[in-house]
This record gives C-alpha cells, structure tokens and sequence, in this order.
C-alpha cells in the first residue's frame, strides 16, 4: 500500500527508513506489478526524504504483454524514476540468472551517474577487472550477438503459454481464485483458497498423496513467526493462511498441467473429507 507508507512517513508516525527495497514488476511471491502513479509516488518520497529506493527488477523484462494484447503496457523501470541525474535516488538491479540461466550469476546496476561512479571504484568490483570477469566476457558476447535476446523472447513465449494454461486449469474450480488471471509475467501465480482452508494442512496431503507441492501464503508472511507486530501493512496474518504461490517456470508443460491438475483435484477430495 504505497499510500499508506507515504503517509506514514510524511506524518513522521514511522521513522523515515535509509533504504527501501521494491520488487516492482511481477513480484516474488503474488506477480503484481507497481502501477506508474504509485511508481512517482515512490520516486517523489524517496527524493523528499533522501531515501534510497533499490528495485530488484530481475522479472521485469519477464513479461509477456504483447502476446496477450492488454490494454496497459509495462511500467518503466525504478531507474528512470529519478528527477535529476545529481540527485536521483531511485536504483535498479537486475541479473541474468532469470532471462538466460540459473548459473549464469551475472548482472547489471542501472542508476544515476554519481551512484555508477561511486560502484565503479569501489575496490571489491575494480580489482581485477570485476566480480566475475570470465562469465562478464561470456555474457557481453551473447548479447552483442543477439543470443540473449533471441532466448529471452523465447522464454517469454514459453512461460506465457504456461502461465495461462496454470490459470485456465485453476479457474475450473471456482472455489480457487487466482489473484491475476490471465497471469502477465514472472514466475508466480497467488491463489486463494476458502477461508476455512489452511494451505499448509492441505499441502501435507497434496505431497503425500499427489507428489505435488507448493508454497504456502504464511511462508510469505514476514511476520508469521515474529515478535514484531505488524502495524504498517494493514495486513492480517490470516490474510496469508489460504493463500499459495505456485511457479510455472520451474517444470515443462506436461509435467506443469499433470501438477495442477493433481492440485485441483486433490482440493476438491480436500473439501469433502470426513
């Protein structure tokens, strides 16, 4: 609730933080995307209150838009959000662990030019030309000769398919409901199951009788197992208990439609339990 946190610190009633960091564009765990009136909101606080704003945008450029003929185009980068060149808070990284491969640990920092300038000389990234120099040459060759770019279309292309194959077999049982649909980018699709229905019971009986699994909703809330109260989100921590991230980008498409079909149907003998 981007609002909610403005106001908060602008009324001075949570302390003003030195770093917010953001996943904007299909987050981990329920895909949703920061629209761009919530992204200026975010731009405008962190230049009011000198706030560093780091976006992991690692799924940003997952995203499948074009495909499915929406009306809404992705949101600009957190990068270029900033004000002024001098003065800009707002940072994003990104990697190619996600649009090429798990292995590749490569990625890229987009920020004003003083921020570059400062990462640039810092000591641990200039010595010896680089974190990982090796995998740095391997991956400024794949994307001057378009490699890059011609796998990530395909996995665009792929995850699409899969995404909307995830959604069409869950909103077969209405009694699921699937948080976006059809899903637009990422890896994650958030699901919603009855009030009555604790996802970590159900997905014990999912395991062992399908072989499938999922993440349960309380594994994603940041409060579930603290002392801390949660008092900023407006959030309720059983707001979590029903709910599950399952990822699409993991299995190939007959593996992924047997494993939410099993779900579905295991839900439904869920329901009906003696």
């Amino acid at each position: 609730d981007v609002d909610r946190l403005v106001q908060k610190v602008d009324a001075g009633e949570i302390a003003v933080p030195q770093m917010i960091y953001l996943i904007p564009t299909h987050q981990n765990p329920m895909g949703l995307t920061i629209d761009v009136d919530d992204r200026a909101k975010l731009a405008e606080l962190s230049a009011r209150h000198n706030i560093w704003l780091v976006a992991d945008e690692v799924y940003h450029l997952l995203d499948w838009r074009n495909y499915l003929n929406t009306q809404v185009n992705r949101p600009a980068r957190m990068s270029l959000w900033n004000n002024s060149a001098t003065i800009g808070r707002c940072i994003s990284v990104s990697s190619f662990t996600k649009i090429f491969s798990p292995g590749i640990r490569c990625g890229w920092i987009e920020a004003p030019p003083h921020v570059i300038r400062s990462v640039e000389h810092y000591g641990y990234i200039d010595s010896q030309g680089g974190c990982a120099p090796f995998v740095g040459l391997l991956m400024k060759q794949a994307l001057v000769l378009g490699v890059v770019d011609s796998f990530l279309r395909k996995l665009q292309r792929s995850y699409c398919d899969q995404a909307c194959m995830v959604g069409e077999i869950l909103t077969r049982e209405p009694r699921i409901q699937v948080l976006q649909q059809p899903p637009i980018g990422g890896y994650f699709v958030w699901i919603q199951f009855p009030p009555e229905v604790d996802s970590k019971a159900f997905l014990q009986v999912l395991k062992s009788t399908q072989d499938v699994s999922f993440l349960p909703g309380s594994e994603c809330d940041p409060f579930s197992e603290s002392t801390i109260e949660d008092k900023t989100s407006g959030l309720a921590s059983n707001d979590f208990r029903s709910c599950a991230r399952l990822c699409f980008a993991d299995l190939d498409a007959t593996e992924l439609r047997e494993g939410v079909t099993r779900l579905v149907t295991a839900f439904q003998q869920y329901l009906i339990k003696p």
